[in-house]
């Protein structure tokens, strides 16, 4: 189902209605673009990535989130990005989103713990999968690898990195802002990504 089109969210809406018992919730979707400055993308980029990344999980919550309170039980699971909790660049309106469902998750975990809802936020580095030239190991690893690890911190953890070796990475990046500053992780991180994503870095990232 393509969730960069607004009306796929009311094809989900018209089954949700039918069920009565929704006690889980995945918020997975995904998009894959080349890295660029903010200006390079086309106009739609930011409509589609918006409307993928932060109105469509939003919604989805909002449908079913009354039906697990009349439960008293549920799990919302946001599969978001370290993208979030980090400043990507070249990936702005990206991170953006996920910086939004990150807080977003955060919030409702705090706010539904007293009624039996469990709120997962759950930010990898690199995850391989047929969007991405990505090749698995230590840092992209195949995402069923990255569930796993998250699934099992589901009602431990409100906010996870998931597989070891991204939370390690999370570790890295935390320690660099608190010794360098967030603006030159940033273009620490922007270095590393385009090594991974284009094969070399640009004189955009002068470290």
């Amino acid at each position: 189902m393509d969730f960069f089109q607004p009306s796929s969210i009311e094809t989900v809406r018209q089954t949700v209605k039918g069920v009565e018992d929704i006690v889980a919730l995945v918020n997975c979707m995904g998009g894959s673009y080349p890295p660029k400055k903010f200006a390079e993308y086309p106009l739609s980029y930011n409509h589609d990535m918006i409307n993928m990344a932060v109105i469509t999980p939003v919604l989805m919550i909002e449908m079913v989130l009354p039906k697990m309170l009349e439960k008293g039980k549920g799990a919302i699971i946001n599969y978001n990005s370290m993208a979030g909790r980090f400043k990507f660049p070249l990936f702005s309106t990206f991170s953006a989103c996920k910086a939004f469902m990150a807080t977003f998750s955060d919030i409702l975990s705090v706010e539904y713990a007293g009624d039996g809802i469990t709120v997962q936020n759950v930010e990898p580095f690199l995850v391989t999968s047929y969007m991405t030239s990505l090749l698995p190991g230590a840092l992209a690893v195949p995402p069923c690898i990255s569930v796993f690890s998250s699934f099992r911190e589901v009602g431990i953890e409100p906010s996870t990195y998931g597989y070891w070796s991204h939370k390690l990475v999370a570790l890295l990046l935390h320690t660099l802002v608190f010794v360098f500053g967030s603006r030159l992780t940033s273009k620490m991180v922007g270095f590393i990504l385009l090594t991974f994503f284009v094969g070399e870095p640009v004189s955009f990232f002068p470290l």
